[in-house]
């Protein structure tokens, strides 16, 4: 069950109390698709009242995470995105601010390397979007935060088609050739090129990769970003994890 406006309020509070936080830490998500993004998002907005008070969640529907993923959606050519870093950089800067009272904030969301591939607004597989990582890095890190960057390794043959299914909305055709999907879409079948370019974009050690099958399948995914954020084994145990949805199919307890 998601935390009411008024525990929010009052966790805040608490938090505000506590006194200026020195050293802050940022840990940002940022997917990719479809590697178990909105569990992880719904699972730590359900706990955000549950963890320590030194842990801040900013809710994936925040306005000024909004405003940021706007920015980078709207880019529709290198040059676009470009031309949007001093924006976003701006905009990064004030979602940063909204954790600035935890010693570490968590903050995720998919779009922010852009819309889901092989869309209106995304051809090819995060093309140029190493440029609006490191823009919101920036604007996080002026924010007076140190920030780590995260993201999921699902294997791509089982990454592309959770992907046929989300974008044409239906169950896989008898013999789908994952491969050949792939290339019709202009995409490598591996995540090395793109987490390369991703993490060539940030300072060293500041990209981390995760298994997305390692932890489905031994705990939950999204078990490595409360390590990350630096919670303790007993801190983990004591949050309630919640069922898994299909994004396309509410009703289903199966993993995107």
């Amino acid at each position: 069950m998601m935390p009411t406006l008024a525990e929010l309020e009052d966790r805040y509070d608490a938090q505000v109390a506590l006194g200026p936080r020195t050293g802050r830490r940022i840990v940002l998500h940022v997917g990719p698709h479809k590697t178990g993004t909105t569990f992880i998002q719904r699972m730590a907005e359900s706990n955000a009242c549950q963890m320590p008070l030194d842990y801040h969640v900013v809710p994936r529907r925040t306005l000024e995470l909004e405003v940021v993923k706007t920015l980078i959606r709207r880019a529709q050519t290198k040059d676009d995105m470009i031309e949007a870093i001093p924006d976003i950089r701006t905009a990064a800067q004030t979602l940063g601010g909204l954790c600035s009272h935890a010693d570490c904030g968590f903050i995720s969301h998919e779009d922010i390397l852009g819309a889901i591939p092989a869309t209106r607004e995304c051809v090819g597989l995060y093309p140029f979007h190493e440029i609006a990582l490191r823009a919101v890095y920036d604007g996080l890190t002026n924010s007076g935060a140190t920030v780590d960057c995260f993201v999921y390794r699902r294997p791509m043959p089982d990454w592309i088609r959770s992907h046929f299914r989300y974008v044409k909305n239906r169950v896989l055709p008898p013999h789908f050739a994952a491969r050949a999907y792939a290339e019709r879409l202009g995409f490598p079948f591996n995540w090395d090129v793109v987490f390369k370019r991703l993490a060539n974009a940030l300072p060293a050690g500041r990209f981390h990769e995760l298994s997305f099958n390692e932890e489905r399948d031994t705990a939950f995914v999204g078990h490595g970003i409360y390590r990350a954020m630096g919670m303790t084994d007993d801190e983990i145990a004591a949050l309630t994890v919640i069922v898994p949805q299909r994004v396309t199919d509410p009703a289903s307890s199966k993993p995107t």
